[in-house]
């Protein structure tokens, strides 16, 4: 578990919320009347992917490592895995990404 959780939970939350906070701090740095649109989009996704990781392992961290509930593992593990898809719908939502699908598709 030393090393299984930090790779697994710790790591990614880390990283989604390390560029939530520089992106927020750029946001608030610049003032509303000069960020363009591009760096909006940015910010709404890492706030979409930390919400994300926050509902899909937060009970599992806590159902599992923390409160060591055995019964609730599989509850717990099961809601975690949904984070995957999750997140691979909330980036085909982004604009730029959801025009690039379907053009594809179209091909």
């Amino acid at each position: 578990w030393l090393f299984f959780a930090p790779m697994l939970l710790a790591i990614p939350l880390l990283l989604v919320f390390w560029h939530f906070v520089s992106t927020y701090l750029i946001i608030r740095k610049l003032g509303d009347e000069r960020y363009d649109q591009d760096t909006k989009a940015v910010f709404a996704v890492f706030v979409r992917l930390l919400t994300a990781l926050i509902i899909f392992w937060g009970p599992t961290g806590i159902l599992i490592w923390i409160a060591d509930v055995p019964a609730m593992a599989l509850a717990g593990g099961s809601v975690s895995h949904l984070q995957g898809l999750a997140s691979a719908i909330i980036y085909s939502q982004k604009s730029d990404i959801n025009q690039s699908m379907r053009s594809r598709s179209e091909e």
